[in-house]
């Protein structure tokens, strides 16, 4: 893995509230990013209580609970 050049951001904690927009459908996958994603958060210092999880239908509903 030597010649595979690698970027990585500095991610710091900024205050704020986080929302993750969700959709139902292949929720056996989903359920797997979610978790991750809300992990990923609680690692980097954001409070669990800031953290909003929108769920919809679908794709074609996500710029709609976005907005």
């Amino acid at each position: 893995m030597s010649d595979i050049k690698v970027i990585e951001g500095d991610f710091t904690q900024c205050s704020g509230r986080y929302a993750l927009v969700v959709g139902r459908f292949n929720g056996f996958v989903v359920e797997s990013l979610v978790e991750g994603a809300i992990d990923t958060l609680v690692r980097h210092g954001i409070s669990r209580d800031d953290i909003t999880i929108v769920r919809v239908p679908g794709a074609y509903e996500m710029p709609l609970a976005v907005k």
